[in-house]
């Protein structure tokens, strides 16, 4: 456990883990992004407008992400 540790702390593997969180957040908003295209919402008739279903997408991935760090750091 102790040399895996050691490993994860070079730097090749610090910037790679950077560059893999980059990807991961630019997956994630060009996802979030898609969504009003490819989810047609309708209330009472109307259609939800796209702006509404973005923000609610951002908003369960806020709330998703503070549960995540209330569990790691409870």
């Amino acid at each position: 456990m102790a040399r895996f540790t050691a490993w994860l702390e070079l730097p090749p593997v610090a910037a790679l883990h950077v560059v893999v969180l980059l990807a991961l957040l630019f997956h994630t908003v060009t996802w979030l992004h898609l969504a009003p295209r490819a989810m047609v919402v309708r209330l009472g008739g109307r259609r939800v407008p796209d702006l509404a279903v973005l923000l609610g997408h951002y908003g369960a991935w806020l709330a998703a992400s503070a549960l995540v760090v209330w569990v790691v750091l409870r």
